[in-house]
C-alpha cells in the first residue's frame, strides 16, 4: 500500500498540479485582487477571454472559508450586474472562479463621465437588490466594482456578502480580516466592530462605503475620512444624495431605492439620455416596432458622443440584432456604420464589415439605400477583396433597378468607390452601365451621369477616354435637360487637355456653338468661356506651325509639262479672241479659222470625277457644220493636270488654300456683237470664302435621347462601337 502512494506521489510532482475539472483554461498571472491571484483565461468552446479567480489555501489558510462563500454566493447570486458567472470549482487547497472579462475599477483611468453615470446607476439597482434580499455586501471599494470592455460597472468580491437572517453570517466570523480602518468602514463599524450587524438596517452598512466610492470617482483615491467631508469634483445634482449617504447616524442614511427614485427626477443625475439609451437597449428585444424606431431615431445624432467602448460591446451587438432580425432594417443601419467607422480596422474588418457584406446582397431597397447613400463614410475600411469580388457585383445591379433612387444612388456611388476598383471593372462594366444611364428617362441621372464620368475620368485608360468622353459630351450637348448641357460644358473646361486638336475643332466645338444662341444665360456664357479657351489653344498651336504641312519635293519634268500645257491654252485662247474683231471677220476666215477652245472644270467633292477636262464648243451647230475638224494625225496630246486635288480628295486633312498654284484668269471675247464677258478658272480648287471652318459642317439637330422601353436595346450614340 505505502509503494502505491509512493508512486502515486512521484506521478503526481512528475506531471505537475492537476487543473480543475472546468470549462475554461487559466492562463498568465495578471495581479492580485482581495484574497484573489487573477488570470487570464478562455472558454474551452468558443475561446471567449475570461477571467479566473484563484484561490492558493496553502498560502492563507485561514480564508479558505470566504473563497468559498465567494464561490458559493457566484453561483446562486445572479443579478444582472454582479459580475457574470461562467464557472467554478474547488480542491481540498484551491478555489476556481471563472466570469466575464473585466478589471478593477482601481486600475482604471480616465473613465468617461456617462459610464461613470450609468455605473453608479447600475450599482445602485444592485444594492437595492440586496437590501431587498437582506443581504449586506460589507466590502464595497474601488477594488469590489469591476468595469467590463463595454465600460460597464459589475460588483464582485463576494467573499464577504452576509445575510442578516443567517445564523452565522460570514461578516461575524471572519470580518476581522478586513481592515477595520479602510475609509470605507462605516464609523458605527469601527467603534463597535461587526457586532453592529445584528441591528443593522440592511442598506447602512454598503451606503456609508457608496458614498465612499462616489468620492473616489470624481476626486481620485483619498485615505482619511475627514477627506469625505470635501465635495471637491462631485457634480452639483448629485451632492444632496452624496451628503445624506455619509451620515453619521446609520438610521439616517439615504437608502438606495430612495436614492435611485430622488436621482431619477427630471433634471437630477439619473435623468440623461445616456441612461435612458443604455436602459432601452437592455429591453429591446421586448419593445414594440414602433418604441424601437423612435429609439433609433433618437440615438442617430448622438451615437457619435456616446463612449467608443460602450457603442461598441454594447449598443453595436444589439443594432446588428435589430438590423438583420429586428426588423429595423435600413433605419438601424445608420447608427451601425457611424460606430464602425469609429473603430479600429481591424475590429472593422471583424465585426462590421461581414454584416455590411451580407447586407448589400439584400432585396430590401431601404438597406441598400442607406449603404450606398453613406458609403462614404466606410468605403476604406472595407477589405478589399470584398470591394471587387461581393460589394461591386451587388452594387451594379442598382444601375437597373426600377426606383430612380436606387439608380441615381448607385452612380453616386461609383464616384466613391472608384479609387478602390480594378481598372478592368472601370474601363468595362461601369463604363457600359454609364453608357445606358445617359439614355435614362430622368434627367437629373442623365446629368449625374456626366459628372460621375468626368470624376472617374482619371480612373480610364488612356486608349479609350478620349473617345467615351468626346461621346458622352457631345450627347450631353444635346440633352433637353439645361443642366446636362452645363455639366457637359463643365466637363469640357476641366477636361479639355485629354482631346487632341481634330477632335476639339472637327466634333465638340461644332457642338457647343449652337449653345451660343440658348435662351439660358448661364449656359450661354459657359459655352462662350468654353469656346474662347479652345480657339486660343487651337491659335497657340497654329501659331507654333503644328498644323502646316512640310515641304514636299516638286517634280521638274511634271512643272515643265504643266507650264508648257497652259502656254498652248493661253495662245489658242489669246488667238481666238484676236481673230474675232468684228461679225465681218469671222464671215470671211470662217473657213481658215479653227474653233475656239474652252475650257471646263468639273471637280466633285465626292471622288466621283477628278482633274480637268478639255471640251471643243461652238455658239452655233452652223459654224461647227462649217468648221473643218481637226485630223488625228495632227492632234497634239495633252497631259492631265497634276493640280493638287487628287491628294486633297483622298486626304481631306492635308490643308486648306495651301496649293502652290495660283488661279489662272482669262478674259474670253465673244465672237458676236455682245457684252465681253468674262470668265475665271481656277486650276486648284473653287474659291474658299470667310465661313471661319463651320459653314460647312453638319451640326446634329437638338433631339430627345432615346428612352429604352422593355428589354430593347437602348441608344447609345457613339458609344456601342467602343
Amino acid at each position: 500500500m505505502q509503494f502505491f502512494d509512493i508512486a502515486k506521489s512521484t506521478l503526481s510532482r512528475a506531471i505537475g498540479p492537476q487543473q480543475p475539472n472546468v470549462n475554461f483554461t487559466i492562463g498568465d498571472y495578471l495581479y492580485d485582487s482581495s484574497i484573489w491571484t487573477v488570470h487570464m483565461g478562455h472558454k474551452k468552446d468558443d475561446q471567449t477571454p475570461i477571467t479566473v479567480f484563484v484561490f492558493d489555501a496553502s498560502k492563507n489558510s485561514s480564508k479558505m472559508a470566504l473563497a468559498r462563500n465567494a464561490l458559493k454566493r457566484a453561483k446562486t447570486l445572479r443579478y444582472p450586474d454582479v459580475l457574470r458567472y461562467v464557472d467554478g470549482a474547488e480542491s481540498e487547497t484551491k478555489v476556481y472562479i471563472g466570469t466575464e472579462w473585466a478589471e478593477p475599477l482601481s486600475m482604471k483611468d480616465n473613465i468617461h463621465e456617462n459610464l461613470i453615470r450609468f455605473g453608479l446607476y447600475k450599482l445602485s439597482v444592485v444594492f437595492g437588490l440586496l437590501s431587498d434580499a437582506q443581504l449586506v455586501h460589507g466590502n464595497l471599494s474601488a477594488d469590489a466594482v469591476f468595469v467590463t470592455k463595454s465600460g460597464e460597472f459589475r460588483l464582485w468580491n463576494l467573499e464577504y456578502l452576509s445575510g442578516l437572517k443567517e445564523d452565522a453570517p460570514i461578516l461575524l466570523t471572519h470580518g476581522s480580516f478586513m481592515n477595520m480602518t479602510a475609509q470605507h468602514v462605516p464609523p458605527e463599524v469601527r467603534k463597535d466592530s461587526w457586532q453592529v450587524f445584528k441591528t443593522a438596517l440592511p442598506h447602512s452598512i454598503d451606503a456609508w462605503a457608496f458614498g465612499c466610492l462616489i468620492h473616489y470617482l470624481f476626486n481620485g483615491k483619498s485615505y482619511n475620512v475627514e477627506d469625505l467631508m470635501n465635495a471637491g469634483k462631485i457634480p452639483k445634482h448629485l451632492i444632496p444624495f452624496y451628503q445624506r449617504l455619509l451620515q453619521e447616524n446609520p438610521k439616517q442614511r439615504l437608502s438606495f431605492q430612495k436614492f435611485l427614485e430622488m436621482a431619477r427626477k427630471p433634471k437630477h443625475y439619473f435623468d440623461h439620455s445616456f441612461i435612458e439609451s443604455s436602459l432601452f437597449l437592455e429591453e429591446i428585444a421586448l419593445k414594440s416596432t414602433e418604441e424601437k424606431e423612435e429609439y433609433i431615431q433618437g440615438i442617430e445624432n448622438q451615437v457619435a458622443q456616446f463612449p467608443l467602448q460602450f457603442c461598441k460591446y454594447k449598443i453595436l451587438p444589439e443594432l446588428t440584432k435589430a438590423v438583420e432580425f429586428g426588423g429595423l432594417g435600413a433605419k438601424a443601419l445608420k447608427p451601425v456604420i457611424d460606430i464602425g467607422v469609429r473603430l479600429d480596422p481591424p475590429e472593422f474588418e471583424l465585426i462590421v464589415a461581414p454584416l455590411l457584406v451580407r447586407l448589400f446582397a439584400s432585396s430590401d431597397r431601404g438597406i441598400r439605400f442607406a449603404l450606398l447613400e453613406n458609403l462614404s463614410k466606410y468605403h476604406e475600411m472595407m477589405p478589399q477583396r470584398d470591394v471587387n469580388d461581393t460589394i461591386f457585383k451587388n452594387l451594379s445591379t442598382g444601375f437597373a433597378d426600377n426606383s430612380p433612387l436606387i439608380r441615381e444612388q448607385t452612380l453616386k456611388a461609383i464616384t466613391v468607390m472608384a479609387p478602390r476598383l480594378d481598372s478592368k471593372i472601370i474601363n468595362n462594366a461601369v463604363l457600359r452601365f454609364l453608357a445606358k444611364l445617359q439614355t435614362d428617362p430622368e434627367p437629373g441621372i442623365r446629368t449625374n451621369t456626366i459628372v460621375c464620368l468626368v470624376k472617374i475620368a482619371k480612373f480610364m485608360n488612356d486608349s479609350v477616354k478620349a473617345k467615351i468622353l468626346s461621346a458622352a459630351f457631345t450627347k450631353g450637348l444635346h440633352d433637353p435637360f439645361p443642366f446636362a448641357k452645363k455639366a457637359a460644358l463643365s466637363g469640357l473646361n476641366a477636361l479639355g487637355d485629354v482631346f487632341d486638336s481634330q477632335e476639339l475643332a472637327g466634333k465638340l466645338l461644332p457642338n457647343v456653338c449652337p449653345l451660343l444662341v440658348h435662351p439660358d444665360k448661364s449656359i450661354r456664357d459657359q459655352a462662350r468661356g468654353a469656346l474662347q479657351s479652345f480657339v486660343k489653344r487651337l491659335e497657340d498651336e497654329a501659331s507654333k506651325g503644328k498644323f502646316d504641312l512640310p515641304d514636299q519635293p516638286v517634280d521638274k519634268q511634271e512643272q515643265k509639262d504643266g507650264d508648257t500645257w497652259t502656254s498652248w491654252a493661253m495662245n489658242a485662247v489669246t488667238s481666238v479672241a484676236t481673230k474675232a474683231a468684228s461679225p465681218s471677220d469671222i464671215s470671211r476666215d470662217q473657213s481658215q479659222t479653227k474653233p475656239p477652245m474652252q475650257i471646263e472644270t468639273s471637280v466633285k467633292t465626292n471622288g466621283a470625277s477628278k482633274g480637268m477636262q478639255l471640251k471643243t464648243s461652238s455658239p452655233s451647230s452652223d459654224w461647227m457644220e462649217k468648221s473643218d475638224p481637226v485630223p488625228k494625225s495632227k492632234q497634239v496630246p495633252i497631259k492631265p493636270v497634276q493640280s493638287g486635288w487628287d491628294e486633297w480628295d483622298t486626304n481631306p486633312d492635308s490643308g486648306w488654300g495651301t496649293d502652290p498654284i495660283k488661279p489662272v484668269t482669262t478674259t474670253v471675247k465673244p465672237s458676236f456683237n455682245a457684252t465681253v464677258a468674262k470668265k475665271t478658272v481656277n486650276a486648284t480648287r473653287p474659291e474658299k470664302r470667310e465661313t471661319n471652318g463651320w459653314d460647312d459642317i453638319e451640326i446634329p439637330d437638338f433631339v430627345e435621347p432615346t428612352k429604352p422601353s422593355g428589354q430593347a436595346k437602348p441608344s447609345t450614340d457613339g458609344w456601342e462601337d467602343w
